[in-house]
Order: structure tokens, then sequence, then C-alpha cells
């Protein structure tokens, strides 16, 4: 590790940018707002959403060049660290923008570098997994946004880098950042992860792979950082529970010009499993955003996008549709509930039926990423995404060209009931059945209360604008050899 006072020297390279980042980090600064759904805190310590169109915040972009030219003095610090030798061009660098959007916070990584490391001093041999022949280094500048109207906590320690089928998961180190300022780790950590109703945090974040890491992402062409929600409180544990600001999602990055199209292709998709956790590739046959909207005592369910695609997937994830002797077909619905009842809803647990032809079929509860037991009190509104796999050839036969209906179900959370209440009731229940001699032993003192479970029905109609051919191709929807059905 370098000394602290090679640190203190580079400290006013870092001033115009860190400045900003510190003052938003805690909380000094009200200059940079990113919030395009916020929340509020309710008396009972839950979120409230709030509709986006209501908020009254904006977005104002940071100054690009502050953090290329920073980064540009952070970079002649990597290179010139003597106990860590690096290539001086990196094998694969971009400035695009690659966005975890979730509804109460984003991650964005809008710059990324990948050096060799030809080799390292022997006391930093853990941040290269203990193998010899050098490693790789991956710098990236990341943002976190807080899109909610209360202070959270981010456990920047979590968010790791890996690839598929790795055996192991990196965190961002601490030792291989060359300078004091800049590092979102350490800003983080200082402030023990807040970060400020409506505000951004920024700064870098560097992670160190051992030699067969970078060889298995060079040869694969992404990897990616496992991107964890925020916490109420600095003491919740991440992972052990249904969390109500976010769902732990994996957001890929690239590592080679082909895999970078790839990602950004596939970012302008439906956000279900298959699209960000890069199942496979996406061809789209109908692409509807309907706003559709029906109520069932209460519950509004307002459909906002339907997609309709030929799905492909990538070597990772064939086993998974196995079964498609003949490839698959992909619908995916999102939609948002919102809670004018008041209960407590399940919004993800319901379950959804898409009916087309007389056929229904069920949501693919695999290819969700929203974590089953959310909770939905009154007032809050969720945005729901479910999924559809068809059999390619039962669709192109059966199904191409017909009217959907698609019927989504929302539970209530089963109330609980009290053990202690119910157990001195059944006491006191037997006590007058011995007294009287009643005969009612198959009954049960305190029944299960029943759960309401409310349902609304959408007929959509998709919009094709490509079709499948008898030999299952892709054709424009127009061509007058396709055989959609009438």
């Amino acid at each position: 590790m370098k000394e602290s006072s090679d640190r203190m020297s580079v400290k006013q390279v870092f001033k115009r940018v860190t400045l900003l980042g510190l003052a938003l980090a805690t909380g000094l600064s009200q200059g940079a707002l990113l919030v395009s759904a916020q929340t509020e805190s309710s008396s009972s310590g839950q979120v409230k959403m709030v509709d986006p169109a209501e908020s009254s915040s904006s977005y104002q972009e940071a100054d690009a060049s502050v953090s290329r030219e920073a980064y540009n003095q952070l970079e002649e610090l990597f290179k010139q660290n003597s106990q860590v030798k690096i290539n001086p061009q990196a094998f694969y660098q971009t400035d695009d923008d690659f966005k975890a959007d979730q509804q109460n916070f984003a991650v964005t990584v809008d710059m990324l570098r990948l050096y060799t490391v030809n080799s390292f001093a022997k006391e930093l041999e853990n941040e290269f997994n203990f193998e010899e022949g050098g490693g790789g280094l991956v710098v990236m500048h990341v943002s976190i946004t807080n899109k909610t109207k209360e202070t959270v906590h981010y456990p920047i320690e979590e968010l790791k880098l890996s690839y598929n089928e790795a055996s192991l998961e990196v965190s961002p180190s601490y030792q291989l950042y060359p300078a004091e300022d800049g590092n979102l780790a350490q800003t983080l950590s200082d402030n023990k992860g807040t970060i400020d109703a409506g505000q951004t945090v920024s700064g870098y974040l560097v992670f160190g792979l051992s030699a067969s890491s970078v060889k298995r992402v060079q040869e694969d062409g992404y990897f990616y950082i496992k991107v964890v929600s925020p916490k109420r409180s600095e003491s919740d544990i991440t992972g052990i529970s249904v969390n109500s600001l976010g769902d732990e999602q994996l957001l890929y990055l690239p590592a080679k010009d082909e895999a970078a199209k790839s990602l950004k292709e596939s970012a302008t998709h439906v956000p279900d499993r298959l699209t960000t956790e890069y199942w496979g590739t996406k061809k789209v046959l109908a692409d509807d955003k309907p706003k559709l909207k029906e109520s069932d005592e209460g519950i509004d369910v307002t459909i906002t996008r339907l997609e309709v695609s030929d799905f492909q997937p990538n070597s990772y994830n064939e086993e998974s549709f196995r079964n498609f002797k003949y490839g698959a077909v992909i619908v995916s619905v999102e939609y948002d509930v919102t809670n004018k009842s008041q209960k407590t809803l399940l919004p993800v647990d319901g379950n959804t039926v898409l009916t087309i032809n007389g056929d229904p079929i069920n949501s693919d509860y695999v290819l969700t990423n929203q974590v089953y037991g959310k909770e939905l009190a009154p007032g809050q509104t969720y945005h729901v995404i479910k999924t559809f796999a068809l059999d390619k050839s039962r669709y192109q036969e059966l199904w191409q060209g017909h009217d959907y209906s698609l019927t989504i179900s929302v539970p209530e959370k089963k109330p609980v009931v009290d053990s202690a209440s119910s157990s001195q009731e059944g006491q006191e229940g037997q006590a007058d059945l011995e007294t009287q001699g009643a005969q009612v032993q198959g009954q049960t003192a305190n029944p299960a209360p029943e759960v309401t479970t409310y349902s609304v029905t959408f007929n959509l109609v998709p919009k094709l604008i490509q079709t499948l051919s008898e030999d299952l191709k892709l054709q424009p929807a127009n061509s007058t050899n396709n055989s959609q059905n009438p």
C-alpha cells in the first residue's frame, strides 16, 4: 500500500471532482438532484410511492469533462504505482452509460477502463486472488442515486464484481486506489453509506482480478457487478429478507465492443430477468405501450408496456430452454399496481395468466427478477414485470396474430393470527366443551382468516412489426408471405 504522504500529495488533483462528490455524500449540496420517481415516508415508516409526474425535482447533468479530466490524472497515478505495474494502455475502455434503474434507486456506470496487470507487490496478492502471473485492474466511475424522500444507506461493500460461472465475487478495493480523494467506496464507508433524499453520490471504484479471471472476462467479452438495494438503517443486514427499497440485480458491463453494442441494445427491452441478466438476444415482434387501466375494489392496475420477442439464449442459458425444441418467443408485460384500499398487498406474488386463442399460459416465476413477498401498503404504487415463455412453433402455428387476454391477480397479505390469543381462546373453549359435554371436536376455535385476491383482465392487441414464417424465420409483418393467423 502507498504511504499516506503519497496520497496527500495528489489531493489537489481531485479538488474539482471531489468537492461535488463529498458535498452530495454529506448532504451539503442541493444543486444536482436525480429523481425520476420519489417516495415519502409515512408515519408507519413505510415508503409511499409518489407519481413521477408530481415530482418537482429535476435531474441536472454533471459536467462530464470534470470527471474525464480527473480520470486522466488518476490514470497517471495508476501508471506510476510501483507496487502494481499495469500495461499503460487499457485493453478495453468505454464512456457509455450502463444503468441498473429501479423504482427507488439507480446505479450508473458512465466510465469503464480495464487494464492488464503485469506484476504486483507480494503484500497485494490478496487483491489478485493469490494467483501468480499478473492479473487485471478494473476502474469504473459510478453514480448511486437515491430516488426516495428519505435518507438511505448504501452497502457499497456488497456491490461486487464477478462473471458467469465464477467461483468468487470481488469487492471494491481500498488498497489499489492510488489517491486520497474520489474513491466512492471510501466516501460511502466514511459516511456510513448515507445518501440523502433525492441525491446522487459519485466516485471511482477499483477491482483487482486474477490472471485467470482476466482471461475469462476477455473470452466472454463481458462481466457484471452485483447491484444490491439501499437500506433504511445502517444496521439492516443485506440480502436476508425482502427489501422494500429494491431487489438485488446484476448489471452487465462490456469487455469488448461487440458486447457493448449488444448490451446497449438489450437495455432497450423490457427489463425482465432475460434482459437484466443478459440471458440472450431478443428480436422484437411487437412492442406496445398501451396505458390501459382496470380496477377491482380500489386496486388499480395499469399496463404500461407489452413486448413480444423472438429469443435466442446465449451458451450459458441454453439449458434453461432445453424443452423449447424449436426456440422460444418471450412475452413480457410491465404494469403498475396502485393500492387505494386499506389492505396490504403482495403485488409480485399473484398469478398472471396470458390467454391466446383459448390457450392459458402462466407467467414464468424463473424469469422474474423481482422478489416474492414484496409488500404494498395503502397509498403505494409498485411497478411489476411478468414474463411468459412460449414455444416458437406453437406461437407461429396457433397464437401469432391473435388478440391477448391478460388476467392479473393481486393477493392481500395474509393477516397474522395472534397465537397467544388463539391458544387462550382455544383453552377456554375446551373447558366449556368439557363442562357442557358438547360434541364439536372437529371444529377450530379460530379458523385462519380468508385472503382476498383482486383480479383484473385486459384485452390486448399486439401490433406486430415482425412475424415468423412457416420455417420460423423473421419477416416484416406486412410481408405477403407471412403466415399470420387471422
